[in-house]
């Protein structure tokens, strides 16, 4: 069986995010002496008592990713658990604040059962500038 190139591309790229994490990691430990174990212990925690499961070892990855200041992107099917990496920062600092693009109203509902404040605006509020009943503005926590 031939080996797909697509598959070499991708591993190379899986390989070159984890070298950058793993280089923000030990650049944020010597400066201001981050511990990449007790953030991930503490988010597990946090998000277990919070969701009642653990998340999945690359949403900390990710997570961490953010917290670090690298630039992230993330690809996976619908219900893989994306969003939550953007939020998991907010577990760890109430002070912090996400801003979420979501396409799709039923997202924006699930989204907001999960998280503690925000504010969703819907595209129901950009068809008319000037009419303010087509924008849905809400408060929760």
């Amino acid at each position: 069986m031939a080996h797909d190139p697509r598959w070499e591309a991708q591993d190379h790229q899986y390989a070159r995010a984890y070298r950058n994490l793993q280089k923000a990691r030990e650049e944020a430990a010597r400066k201001n002496g981050y511990d990449s174990t007790q953030t991930r212990s503490d988010l597990k925690s946090i998000f277990r008592d919070r969701f009642g499961k653990d998340p999945y070892e690359w949403q900390l990855d990710v997570t961490e990713a953010i917290l670090l200041g690298l630039d992230s992107v993330v690809i996976a099917g619908t219900g893989a658990g994306k969003t939550m990496p953007f939020m998991m920062p907010l577990l760890l600092d109430d002070k912090k604040k996400v801003i979420i693009i979501s396409p799709l109203k039923i997202l924006q509902a699930d989204q907001v059962q999960y998280h503690y404040q925000f504010l969703r605006i819907n595209t129901d509020g950009f068809k008319r500038w000037n009419d303010s009943k087509n924008c849905v503005f809400e408060r929760q926590r």
